[in-house]
């Protein structure tokens, strides 16, 4: 009986265990789906995992890890939606919260230096809500709303990491906002294309969230003395952006007779309005390395701060 409990749990840890060339790979697709929350051994696998996190102690590996388990958790999201699992699939929601929350803990330490955290954690998202958008529909209406917050999540997480890069490198970090903003110009593209309507306003109001931090980001590196470069970039990414909104323009008001707010891409002139120091400071735990032990059913990173 010991024998066969010992082999069960090496089988566990080894399952838990991410090779490296997962970690590092780009956002492409989703990890199979771990075991169902109704699963016999769903708890074993929780508990596996997390301690996985608690014995690792570099804040790079353990964002990277958090990121892969997420994704993990979004794919049992998904696939319980399918079936109209609402419980078991509120509590894989409060666990692709929960590694959210780890991954913005660590990520100003896992940040420091170029190599390309940010980066990947503000594609992971980006990802991550093209994903929930897509599938906006399937599932009933407590599927939808438990999806709804698991975006609110990705966002959040999205979000502290362009502000947290802006605390090291401002310049950077408006560029990584700048190519946010593009993907979501090609999947507006996209969904022009193959009339997806429904998605589209969703798309565009993730475009529009990241324009507003931009605008914020902006102002907030004029005054720090960055503006003419700043200046630069965003006026390198207008023409297509301009582009792509003419055409979401001229789609709405097809649809519903209405133009929406035309984004003011001159974005320089507007940066008096507001900056980045309007945003508040993370508080002090999320500059600390997590033990991997925190609570599991989510951790306020879906919250807008």
């Amino acid at each position: 009986m010991k024998k066969r409990i010992f082999t069960i749990l090496a089988a566990m840890a080894l399952a838990v265990t991410i090779p490296a060339n997962v970690l590092a790979a780009e956002p492409e697709t989703l990890p199979e789906p771990g075991m169902s929350p109704g699963h016999s051994f769903y708890f074993m696998e929780t508990w596996m995992q997390r301690l996985n996190m608690a014995f690792t102690s570099s804040p790079e590996a353990k964002v990277q890890k958090a990121l892969h388990y997420a994704g993990e958790k979004l794919a049992e999201i998904e696939t319980l939606a399918e079936q109209n699992q609402t419980q078991n699939m509120k509590q894989s929601a409060n666990q692709y919260r929960y590694y959210l929350s780890i991954a913005e803990r660590n990520m100003e330490k896992a940040m420091a230096g170029d190599n390309g955290t940010g980066k990947r954690i503000a594609l992971m998202m980006t990802y991550h809500i093209g994903v929930m958008t897509e599938k906006q529909n399937k599932g009933d209406d407590g599927c939808q709303q438990i999806r709804e917050q698991a975006i609110a999540a990705a966002e959040g997480c999205q979000e502290n990491t362009v502000r947290t890069l802006a605390r090291q490198n401002a310049v950077e970090a408006i560029g990584l906002n700048l190519a946010l903003m593009e993907q979501q110009c090609i999947r507006m593209e996209n969904c022009i294309g193959q009339e997806a309507n429904g998605q589209l306003g969703e798309e565009l109001q993730q475009y529009e969230r990241l324009r507003e931090m931009n605008r914020e980001m902006a102002s907030s590196a004029e005054r720090s003395g960055f503006g003419p470069e700043v200046d630069q970039m965003i006026q390198s990414a207008e023409a297509y952006q301009n582009t792509v909104m003419s055409q979401v323009r001229n789609r709405v008001q097809t649809e519903t007779g209405g133009i929406p707010e035309e984004p003011v891409q001159n974005q320089t002139q507007e940066q008096n309005q507001s900056g980045l120091g309007n945003y508040e400071e993370p508080n002090q735990e999320q500059n600390g390395s997590d033990d991997g032990y925190g609570g599991g059913s989510g951790s306020g990173s879906g919250q807008k701060p």
